[in-house]
Parts: C-alpha cells; structure tokens; sequence
C-alpha cells in the first residue's frame, strides 16, 4: 500500500476562517484511492450502501464481530500531515470492545425474560467476552475463528436477538485523527453522491462523530481544529468521553436495530442510562441545547457545551441527575435560563405526558422567555428522560422491571396497531403499570407524578 501525501492545498481548503470552499471531494478521492479503493459512485446506492462502503474499508480495518454491533479499527490512520501511517491495534480498542459487550449484556438483560434463552445468550456474551479478553492480551487475533465455530455461532444468535429490522450489523469506527474523521466521511460522499448534502459541510471539522451512512458510525478520538485554525488539527479527547460516546452511540443502534419505534425522550433516556450505568458518567453531544440547531439528519452541529453554562453536565449524570432535578416543595422543576444563567421558571409538568415529545419543541411559556430559556429546557429535558428511564428500570411489576415490559411491548407491533405515534408508550405504560403519563398529579396514579415524588425523596 503507498503511502497517502496530501498537498497543503487540499490541506488548507478544508474550510478555515475566511470560510473558503472545501475540497471534499480531492479529500475524499485521495483517501479512497490511498487505500486501494475505486473513488468512483457506488452502483446501487440503496438501503444497502453502508454495506458496500464498509466491504471496500474492510481489508484496511480490524474488525470485531460483538454479534449486536461491530468495533472497526484502522490498521492506516491519516494523520495530521497528511500521510497514512500503522493505525491502531486491536489490544488497543478492546476496552472499547469490553464496553460494547457490557452494553448487548445490559440489552438481552432487558429483552428476554428469565428461561432458557436468556441463559443461552448469556452463554454467547461470555465466549465473546473471553475471546475479547484474548485479544487484549495480545494471544488472539480479530479474525482467528473459523466458520461454525461456537463464536460465530454466538454472533449469529446475539445478531438475530438485537436485530429485527433484518439490516446488517452496525458498526462503530473509530477515527483516531481528525484528518481520518473528515477524509473518511467525505469518502462517503464520493461513493454516494446523494449524500453529499450532509456530509460535506463546514461543521465536519469540528462534530464529535459523524454518520457517514445509516448503520455506521465514526467517532473521533480527537477535537476539533482551535477557531480560527484553517488546518484540521486537535487534540485527544478525554479517554472517558470517548468510552461514553461509542457506548452511547452503540445504545442507539441496539435500540433502532431492535424496531423499538421509540419516542426521542425514551430512546435518548434510555441511551443515556444505559451509557451511565456502563462508564458512570455521559455527556456526549447527542442531545441537549444544540438538539433544535441539528445541522442535518445524522451529522450534529459541533458546538460542545460550556460547564458554566449547563448545571446538567460535567458530572451531574453520575448520580442521574439527583441534585439538579430535585423539585421545589409545591412539585416545580427549575428551567434555567442558559444565557443569563439563572431560573427562567418553575414548571410543573407534565414533561413526557401530553401528546409530544419533549425533545423536538419547548412548551409555549418556554418559548415565550427565548432562547436561553429553550436552551435550558432542552438540557433539563435530556436529563430528566434519562432519570426517568432510570426509575423505570428500577420499578418493578411482577418481579420484573418496567421498563423490561415496556420494551418488550415496543418490539411487537402488533401490540400497537392502530394506536397514534404519541400514543404508544403512555399505553402500553397504562397497561403495565395501571397508570397514567402525565395526566395526573396524584403519584398513586400517574407515572410522572411518582416519579417526581421519588426524585425528591432522593
């Protein structure tokens, strides 16, 4: 394989201060064809592209088959002066590796009652966790399996369990530099020319991750460029803020793949709790104030919350929330204003009950007080779905968890048919629990009700 030198003029129209036009398409030639691949449009740029686009990474990338998800790792990374060199190892990336396994854990956990089959793959998660074991020390390679072996039979049963949609397993990337982030994902936009819209767009240079196409996801292990800054160079993000991101993003596909069909606040709380409950902490950039200024579908502006501005981060998750949520003596939730840094005002309820997703608007009286107020919504909102996820979990029915038969209810549609999107989950709550979402302030008969008396017995 040649090795991969970028010209400074390529280098440099990466977009930088004077808001030059980017070269994402020289960018993401000159990666593909360092790496031996045709820089040329896919043929069938179907629901299947993700696919094609990862059997063409896949000679250059380590790959580790979880069974629900797949961890890739380059072999050739594109560093900062533009050149490719060796990437990382598969010892390296088998903490990440660990988590993934802990994240399909907690998943079947919740997925299957106790029986056979729950045991059955607890078997699976355990052969795959001593051959990622292996492979941390170095005595086992990604690939040293054969096929019909007890491991490629766990990956198939553990596959099959997570995913309903009948898509291939997802997979999450990891981009050590931010050269790598942004040639890898301008690549994308060469082989398929109707995502190019997306993808190649200033805000490239800074997001954390991005989704080059559906069921792949890169993560970078470094920040963005300083503002101002016309190259694409940054520095390592915090080890634990990288663990919290794949396991958070790795939620995410088990809960799409699953066909769950969840309502923002229950996929991103849920997300949320299981990342928390993995690697203690979560303050990923998948939602909070920047949520309403998305730049497009699945590629996220990259402006990374100030600690000062947000009681919600760096730290609060740990606790899920318990200090920052606690309500006023007549039940309130304080909403803060982000950009004056002080209560905007106190709000009652419900959060999650009433028809919408809390996520996608701000209540009028929210909007009425501007955009700090909305920002601060949008940050108490984010932490109270992953509290109340949370709490579901921990509340039991039948010697099983809520939150177990919610998702249970959420993967057979036929349990839904005919009901409204919103609808749905304030339903099958109903039906496990006998009570309602938000339509009552008695905590004998309302969820959200309960859940607020338990927030502030904490």
């Amino acid at each position: 394989m040649g090795a991969l030198v970028l010209c400074a003029g390529v280098l440099a129209a990466v977009p930088g201060p004077q808001g030059q036009e980017p070269a994402w398409e020289r960018l993401g030639r000159a990666y593909l064809e360092a790496l031996g691949v045709p820089a040329e449009p896919l043929k069938d740029p179907t629901e299947e592209r993700a696919s094609a686009f990862l059997e063409l990474l896949r000679p250059t990338h380590q790959v580790l088959d979880l069974g629900g998800l797949e961890l890739w790792i380059p072999a050739r990374v594109l560093g900062s002066d533009g050149k490719l060199a060796p990437g990382l190892t598969p010892e390296a990336a088998a903490g990440w590796a660990a988590d993934l396994l802990e994240l399909e854990r907690r998943w079947v956990e919740l997925l299957l009652r106790p029986g056979d089959a729950l045991e059955l793959r607890r078997a699976n998660l355990a052969q795959l966790s001593r051959w990622t074991g292996e492979i941390a020390r170095g005595v086992q390679a990604p690939d040293a399996e054969l096929p019909g072996s007890p491991l490629v039979e766990a990956r198939r049963a553990l596959h099959a369990l997570c995913s309903t949609t009948g898509e291939p397993t997802p997979a999450l990337l990891i981009a050590p530099t931010r050269v790598h982030l942004v040639a890898l994902t301008a690549a994308a936009g060469v082989l398929v020319p109707s995502e190019r819209d997306r993808l190649w767009s200033p805000e490239l240079r800074s997001v954390g991750y991005t989704n080059p196409l559906r069921g792949l996801v890169a993560v970078s292990l470094m920040t963005g460029p300083d503002e101002g800054s016309d190259g694409l160079v940054g520095v390592a993000v915090a080890p634990g803020d990288v663990r919290a991101l794949v396991v958070h993003r790795g939620a995410h596909f088990l809960i799409e793949q699953g066909g769950l069909g969840a309502p923002l606040w229950l996929s991103e709380g849920l997300a949320l709790d299981l990342t928390i409950g993995i690697v203690g902490n979560d303050d990923s950039p998948c939602t909070g104030f920047w949520q309403r200024d998305q730049l497009a579908n699945l590629l996220w502006l990259p402006h990374w919350i100030e600690a000062d501005l947000s009681p919600y981060r760096e730290g609060p998750s740990a606790s899920w929330f318990a200090k920052e949520l606690a309500p006023d003596e007549r039940g309130g939730f304080a909403i803060w204003d982000l950009e004056r840094s002080k209560v905007a005002l106190c709000w009652r309820g419900p959060v999650l009950g009433g028809g919408h997703d809390p996520h996608q608007s701000p209540p009028e009286a929210v909007q009425a007080l501007g955009l700090g107020a909305e920002r601060g919504w949008a940050e108490f909102v984010r932490a109270y779905s992953a509290a109340f996820v949370h709490w579901l979990g921990l509340e039991q029915v039948g010697g099983r968890a809520v939150l177990a038969w919610l998702i249970e209810f959420l993967r057979d549609p036929a349990r839904w048919k005919g009901l409204a999107e919103g609808d749905i989950v304030p339903t099958a709550l109903q039906m496990i629990t006998q009570k309602t979402l938000g339509a009552s302030a008695d905590p004998e008969r309302d969820l959200e009700a309960a859940f607020a008396r338990w927030l502030a017995a904490r």
